[in-house]
């Protein structure tokens, strides 16, 4: 039934985003989902904690991207997922930090820099390493752009800061994306360690 109950999600998901209808989770659902965190009754062997809106804005959205600048998005999804995850952090992993450098509404796709961002990403790493989160090197970005999710200097930075923990994943949605460029990323991973 899990697998199952995933497959329909990310179905779902692909309707709501080809047809740009939204969907609302209501606070009952939002309830049962925090009850079975706060009780470990969820029966999860491993949580992977990722963050698709900002201040509940989808990122997937043509109306998010028109509203702001690359930069103003970038920032505040950073920030954004700071303030998360000093209130929640019940699951292992934060999955694809700087996401939005994916998102098909970024036509530039421009990947995210230690330079422009380094302030608002250490405050992440901080979060994390105190929570003993880790955190997922994601190759989803390498489709779009030349770099991972995060890019490799946000990881060696996280390394740097003392994080420890570090999986790696393909957020295929599709069979045919399962393990892409991993192996090559893990590559770069073992040269930064």
């Amino acid at each position: 039934a899990d697998a199952r109950t995933l497959l329909s999600l990310i179905y779902l998901w692909d309707i709501i985003k080809k047809t740009k209808h939204r969907v609302s989770i209501t606070s009952e659902m939002r309830k049962t989902v925090n009850q079975r965190l706060a009780t470990g009754s969820r029966g999860d062997d491993f949580v992977i904690g990722s963050i698709h809106s900002v201040r509940g804005e989808c990122i997937f959205f043509d109306e998010f991207w028109e509203k702001h600048t690359v930069e103003e998005i970038y920032a505040d999804y950073l920030a954004f997922t700071a303030e998360c995850l000093k209130v929640h952090g019940d699951f292992h992993v934060l999955g694809h930090l700087t996401c939005p450098t994916k998102v098909d509404q970024n036509t530039a796709h421009e990947v995210y820099s230690m330079e422009k961002y380094g302030d608002y990403a250490e405050e992440v790493f901080r979060v994390l390493i105190d929570k003993g989160i880790g955190m997922e090197v994601n190759t989803s970005g390498l489709r779009v752009s030349d770099a991972p999710l995060p890019p490799l200097p946000f990881v060696k930075r996280y390394l740097e800061m003392g994080g420890e923990i570090l999986t790696i994943g393909s957020d295929a949605h599709r069979p045919e994306a399962v393990g892409r460029r991993i192996t090559e990323t893990l590559a770069q991973l073992k040269e930064l360690t």
